[in-house]
């Protein structure tokens, strides 16, 4: 897996993409990267983009993995995950069951994650 990350401090937005299949090691020392940043804190929102991302191979056990770490470590985020696929998108429901905390949302569409983060458009370097 291979991930890309911008945190604008104005907008207080944490952009991310990932590229891939997705571990739970992979995904969680990424994340630790990004939390370990000097600008992390300033953050309240985190867009996530997974469109080109397989989350497929996933078990229950590394989902429940997955589900934790953000609970512990993100629960002070609102994120929004970008999930065009519709087995990626299906996956991802089920990780968001099992998180049980309103601060993430899924959607299909890049058009309602910028929506729901206010903003027009993402970075220019992170087209």
């Amino acid at each position: 897996m291979g991930i890309k990350y911008i945190i604008d401090k104005e907008k207080k937005i944490i952009f991310v993409k990932r590229f891939g299949a997705i571990s739970p090691e992979e995904f969680i020392n990424g994340m630790l990267e990004i939390t370990a940043h000097k600008d992390f804190s300033k953050a309240n929102k985190l867009y996530s983009d997974m469109s080109v991302s397989n989350l497929s191979t996933l078990s229950l056990e590394e989902l429940n993995q997955y589900a934790r770490f953000c609970g512990e470590k993100l629960n002070q985020l609102l994120i929004i995950v970008v999930v065009p696929q519709n087995l990626n998108f299906g996956v991802s429901r089920l990780f968001e069951t099992l998180l049980n905390q309103g601060n993430i949302k899924f959607v299909k569409e890049k058009t309602d994650a910028l929506r729901w983060l206010d903003i027009n458009c993402l970075p220019d370097d992170f087209q």
